[in-house]
């Protein structure tokens, strides 16, 4: 709990969260999470260098997952072609990075956030998400970092 106390106390400074819920089953919920997360991050880069005119650059970092090899696909083909959308990924600096979350505390605290979702969502327990929920990316009134599907 006192690590999502810390990133409240640290939003927007030194924090901003991204997630994503999807409901469906289906063979789809990997590319789903996936696109969900990278283009709202994407976004939240665009704007920042809309806002200052300085070049906004960032690093996805994930856990290491099996999905790994297939996350690495699309990430090439969002940043050559586009996603579903037809948006192209254009402010990531590299390739999404994976981090085995024994090795890193980063990857730990992403651990932590994921839980704190997958509580309230899968469990409607609210103890962990309430801490966060307003540390995600938004734009005025409007939440952009935590995607709910319908």
């Amino acid at each position: 709990m006192a690590v999502l106390a810390h990133i409240a106390v640290n939003y927007p400074r030194q924090f901003i969260l991204f997630g994503a819920v999807i409901k469906n089953q289906g063979d789809t919920v990997a590319e789903d999470l996936f696109t969900q997360i990278t283009s709202r991050f994407d976004k939240f880069l665009k704007r920042k260098y809309s806002k200052s005119q300085e070049p906004a650059r960032g690093i996805a970092i994930f856990d290491k997952t099996k999905m790994e090899q297939q996350f690495q696909v699309w990430s090439h083909i969002y940043k050559k072609i586009g996603n579903q959308w037809g948006e192209t990924l254009a402010n990531f600096a590299e390739v999404p990075l994976f981090l085995d979350s024994k090795m890193s505390r980063s990857i730990q605290v992403a651990d932590i956030i994921a839980y704190a979702i997958f509580r309230k969502f899968q469990h409607d327990d609210d103890t962990y998400f309430s801490v966060i929920k307003d540390c995600f990316d938004k734009d005025g009134n409007y939440e952009h970092g935590l995607y709910i599907s319908p």
